[in-house]
């Protein structure tokens, strides 16, 4: 939203929820600066079958910045990212410790709401994201504050940042994870080593 609201970005936003459709509708209705010119808000459900038709159906080609935070199929969806856009956020699971790559199986009607398993069963970890998108010429150079949104840039660009290897992890992160990995650890994850290519 910052850089749509204040630094006048165009940007396609989805989302399948009504509610926060209208919701995002009536943020930017309020706004001076993009009450006459909004951000286009598609109502699609994402799968990796059609991330890449959805992107051209919304003329959606050259990208400076793609966030994909859904809470469930993320990984999948960034393995079949045909684009490559110069910067990519995405949100992994905090709560799945250091140096184990996994991510949740696919499954194009995963609803962490609505599922049967545990809220924190979701996503990947920063392993897994990390080697897939490396394994897609990029190198991690930024996280927010409590690691889950990881940034990473196009290897030709990487040279302008400093490399992030690790992240720092809040403690208040480190010592919930101590009490919610032991709980989801043993239901069904896919594996995503260095060796996986996209």
């Amino acid at each position: 939203a910052n850089l749509i609201v204040n630094h006048g970005w165009d940007a396609v936003l989805y989302d399948f929820s009504d509610e926060c459709i209208q919701e995002c509708r009536a943020f930017y209705n309020r706004i001076i600066d993009t009450s006459a010119a909004p951000p286009v808000i598609a109502k699609e459900w994402i799968t990796t079958e059609n991330i890449n038709t959805l992107l051209k159906k919304y003329d959606v080609s050259d990208v400076d910045l793609l966030i994909i935070d859904l809470n469930g199929i993320d990984y999948w969806l960034l393995n079949a990212l045909t684009t490559k856009p110069r910067v990519i956020c995405v949100e992994i699971n905090v709560w799945i410790p250091d140096g184990v790559a996994v991510t949740v199986p696919y499954d194009e009607n995963f609803d962490r709401e609505t599922g049967d398993k545990p809220l924190e069963y979701f996503g990947c970890s920063a392993a897994a994201a990390k080697n897939l998108l490396e394994n897609k010429g990029y190198t991690l150079i930024a996280h927010n504050s409590f690691g889950h949104n990881l940034f990473f840039v196009r290897n030709e660009e990487a040279k302008n940042f400093p490399k992030v290897d690790t992240i720092t992890w809040k403690r208040s992160v480190l010592a919930k994870r101590d009490k919610v990995w032991p709980k989801i650890k043993d239901l069904p994850w896919i594996e995503a080593g260095p060796e996986d290519r996209a």
